[in-house]
């Protein structure tokens, strides 16, 4: 389930009269669990490459951000919570030495286990 559907099935199910709680377990049952989806700052990551890839809009993404991905494909990097999204669905990465850094959804980083 992308962005676009999740956000539409959140607005439907609202409208049935669905409390936040019941929403996220029925999402959850629909293979998409917000409270995984969510950083804190400070964890460790590598970037989700598959999931990145597999986007249907990779080969319109620019240059710059193919040329970032293909390169940090290995690397690990610590979450920062950026200022506007402070929720920690859309991160920095510590290590990013972009200007400005490029956010990241939850979904394209992978934890890494100690």
């Amino acid at each position: 389930m992308n962005r676009e559907q999740r956000r539409e099935l959140t607005k439907a199910l609202f409208a049935k009269g669905l409390n936040q709680k019941e929403v996220d377990i029925f999402l959850a049952m629909r293979g998409f669990d917000a409270a995984k989806n969510k950083f804190n700052g400070g964890e460790k990551v590598v970037l989700n490459i598959e999931k990145i890839k597999s986007d249907v809009n990779w080969n319109d993404k620019t240059d710059v951000y193919k040329n970032f991905v293909k390169d940090n494909e290995e690397k690990h990097f610590t979450v920062e919570l950026d200022q506007k999204y402070k929720d920690g669905s859309l991160v920095c990465l510590l290590e990013d030495s972009s200007s400005p850094k490029w956010l990241w959804w939850c979904e394209d980083l992978k934890i890494v286990e100690d």
